[in-house]
């Protein structure tokens, strides 16, 4: 077993509209997967099998799909997966930071037989070895490690999100965050190794030096008084912090040359199965360039496009470029095109919705249309 505890930390960043209804980690991902399964995978293949998640609010959802966690194949006799909320939780969202929630349930980390903790986010899409990081992090005799991906479209795909600067030693001598003013970053991937000891340590000092501070902040801090080294990632990542980056990352995965990088024997992506019927394909049915789940009645057009579990799209209706959640109804003679449609929609009495691919509309969870 790999020697480091497990951390999916809270995110400040909401999905604008779909975060009304689930947190982040619950979010409905390419029809099949959510996007909590992704990290959890990372952590379950890297044989990581103490994982605590910590979800800062609307949990039931996130709660329903990890369940005790016996999907993501983890070995629950030595170890197993806390989900863990906030144990005082205040009205004012400025308090409900990271920090205060690793600092309510300290004890559930450091009570671990571990040395290390490995920290990631749920909204950066990718696959990694940890015991990769893990050892070269080891290796490196750093305090702490950050992975970061080297992109050059930080301009387009990586708005809002933290960046490092590095010397030629890889060590991480600033951070910052990406605002669009170049397209060659060092984006950080949100995802840190330390002994438990600091992360003790830090968690300490950010809740000394301000109730609102979360954990980048102290690292930002104290980027000149502890040793920081960058770990650089080759693979394919994806980021989701915006409803947009949901939408492009939705259309780009579902490419087969992007998809197969997450289509590996020895390294599956977990998720929560159900026993329904395979899709149902009607006479007339046209489906080009699409992500389809189980469970769908199919007999109209869907182009480029991802569709989940159980949706019903009726004869005469196209659905291009689109993003349809479970359980959803697009009737009959309807035509809608660029929009992110969440669970239980019905569309039925408006026949054409169009947007466009820079600003995807979305329809809210429940609506009738």
């Amino acid at each position: 077993m790999c020697n480091a505890v497990g951390i999916v930390n809270l995110r400040r960043d909401s999905i604008e509209g779909i975060g009304e209804y689930r947190p982040l980690g619950a979010t409905s991902f390419m029809g099949r997967y959510r996007l909590v399964d992704f990290v959890l995978s990372n952590f379950s293949n890297s044989n990581i099998n103490e994982i605590n998640v910590f979800i800062k609010d609307k949990p039931r959802s996130l709660i329903d799909h990890i369940g005790e966690g016996r999907q993501y194949n983890i070995n629950t006799k030595s170890g197993g997966i806390r989900l863990l909320g906030m144990e005082n939780r205040l009205p004012n969202e400025a308090y409900n930071t990271d920090i205060n929630a690793f600092t309510d349930n300290m004890r559930y980390i450091t009570e671990s037989k571990k040395d290390y903790v490995i920290i990631a986010p749920c909204n950066y899409i990718y696959t990694m070895n940890f015991e990769d990081l893990l050892a070269a992090h080891v290796e490196s005799g750093a305090e702490v490690t950050v992975a970061y991906k080297a992109v050059e479209d930080a301009k387009d795909n990586f708005l809002g999100c933290e960046c490092l600067s590095l010397n030629t030693k890889k060590d991480v001598i600033a951070f910052d965050y990406n605002r669009g003013n170049s397209h060659e970053r060092n984006v950080s991937l949100e995802t840190y190794v330390m002994k438990i000891d600091v992360f003790q340590k830090l968690v300490k000092e950010a809740k000394e030096t301000s109730m609102f501070y979360r954990f980048q902040d102290i690292l930002h801090d104290r980027v000149d008084h502890l040793e920081i080294k960058g770990y650089p990632f080759k693979g394919y990542v994806a980021c989701v912090n915006s409803l947009q980056s949901y939408y492009n990352s939705s259309m780009w995965l579902k490419k087969p040359e992007i998809i197969r990088n997450f289509v590996d024997k020895k390294w599956p992506i977990y998720t929560s199965t159900s026993d329904s019927a395979p899709t149902v394909y009607g006479q007339d049915a046209i489906i080009e360039d699409s992500a389809i789940a189980n469970g769908c009645i199919i007999k109209g057009t869907v182009i480029n496009s991802v569709i989940g579990r159980a949706v019903t799209i009726e004869e005469g209706a196209v659905v291009k470029d689109c993003v349809v959640m479970a359980e959803s109804y697009i009737g009959k003679g309807t035509h809608i095109e660029h929009a992110v449609i969440d669970k239980l929609v019905k569309v039925v009495h408006k026949t054409t919705i169009k947007s466009n691919s820079s600003e995807p509309l979305y329809i809210k969870k429940f609506d009738i249309v």
